[in-house]
């Protein structure tokens, strides 16, 4: 099959190879592995702190420059100006996967008439909305944008193949079981398993949190909980691997947060990792994961987490109690003292840390590029039989 992908994210031509961001290119590396080839439609221009830090791999990707990335009102009220540069193309592959929510989306889907199109779901609408620290007036017409965008959405997934990486993200889908599907979003391939039996056998013990770094990400909690687990008693560090979320005093914040609580010397700021190896070395000294997000779709640190053998304590939001929750230690979001609870479980009762390791190993197991790519594949595969009359 050749298949094509859109996604509203930035790509980079330089030193004869296309870059993207780490998550991003080993996903297209491995569904260009199961396809004839991948057009790949991606957005160039200022990245502000978005790091295009993996080169894609696979010889038979096409990368297709859609222009600077819009900006929600006008991808969403004027998409012809960036549709009509990619047209011709967009009509090129079998199968077109548009991965959203993003302004472009319902444009894409309409351009293509019958021809086939699948969705691919990874986030809330409405997410940026409640994490705005604009004034009242912004917010709410970011609000008001994210309603219309949102029915917008819902009703192209009504004609069209859905894949979802939460269930949650089902809520208004009017699609059955064959045409909303679940899967994983993951940066893990097979050889990228870590085993071992368990953690939090020598001090000091190593907390690691990774990803965007944020206020509704938690990560000035992921403070508050460590300061308090110091407190304790416990001989710990905390490892902070990412990146500060743009426009954001974030930085200054934790610094300001680890004085005030007397935890400088005891926390680690390694900035940005790429997805792969060098990410996942932190994984592999990790004793505990603490994710102590507000809110959150379903993350896929949590996959990498329990694929390197770190028991996983985190915040019950999103669709994560549902998926992982026997084998996590859950607590309430922003609830400083369950969260410290929690952690201590982990370090106190090996019988269950062990459990909650081994259970992770064969969860993430099941959720690997591989395995979610070949799900993919197959319902893709089916609709484009289907639109040849081959079934």
């Amino acid at each position: 099959m050749e298949l094509g992908i859109y996604y509203h994210i930035l790509a980079e031509e330089r030193d004869g190879g296309v870059w993207v961001p780490g998550f991003f290119g080993r996903f297209l590396d491995a569904v260009a592995a199961a396809n004839t080839r991948l057009v790949c439609f991606m957005h160039t221009g200022a990245r502000g702190n978005l790091a295009l830090d993996y080169r894609l791999q696979a010889s038979n990707i096409r990368f297709v420059n859609a222009g600077p990335a819009p900006t929600a009102l006008r991808g969403t009220f004027t998409p012809s100006r960036w549709i009509s540069r990619i047209r011709k193309e967009l009509m090129e592959p079998d199968v077109l996967v548009v991965r959203g929510p993003c302004p472009l989306l319902p444009a894409l889907c309409d351009v293509r008439g019958k021809r086939p199109t699948a969705l691919l779901l990874v986030g809330n609408l409405y997410t940026a909305a409640r994490r705005s620290r604009r004034g009242p007036v912004r917010r709410l017409l970011l609000h008001m944008w994210a309603s219309y965008s949102a029915a917008q959405q819902t009703r192209r997934a009504s004609r069209h193949l859905t894949f979802i990486n939460s269930p949650q993200l089902r809520h208004g889908l009017t699609g059955g079981p064959d045409r909303v599907i679940e899967i994983r979003t993951t940066t893990l391939s097979e050889g990228d398993f870590v085993e071992r039996p368990d953690t939090c056998l020598s001090a000091p013990l190593h907390v690691l949190l990774t990803g965007r770094l944020e206020r509704a990400k938690g990560t000035l909690d992921a403070l508050e909980v460590f300061a308090q687990f110091v407190a304790g008693g416990h001989d710990a560090h905390l490892d902070i691997v990412g990146w500060p979320a743009e426009g954001t005093p974030i930085l200054a914040e934790m610094d300001e947060a680890m004085h005030r609580l007397g935890i400088r010397d005891k926390v680690t700021f390694h900035g940005y990792r790429a997805a792969g190896p060098d990410l996942f070395a932190y994984y592999r000294t990790a004793d505990i994961y603490l994710l102590p997000s507000w809110d959150e779709s379903f993350p896929r640190t949590i996959w990498e987490a329990m694929a390197h053998s770190v028991p996983v304590v985190s915040t019950e939001v999103g669709s994560i109690p549902a998926l992982v929750g026997e084998i996590t230690e859950l607590a309430p979001a922003r609830d400083i003292e369950a969260i410290t609870h929690a952690m201590n479980r982990v370090v106190e009762d090996p019988v269950r840390r062990r459990a909650m390791i081994a259970g992770g190993l064969a969860l993430a197991r099941q959720n690997t590029q591989e395995r979610q790519v070949d799900v993919m594949m197959e319902h893709l595969n089916r609709l484009l039989q289907t639109f040849r009359g081959d079934v």
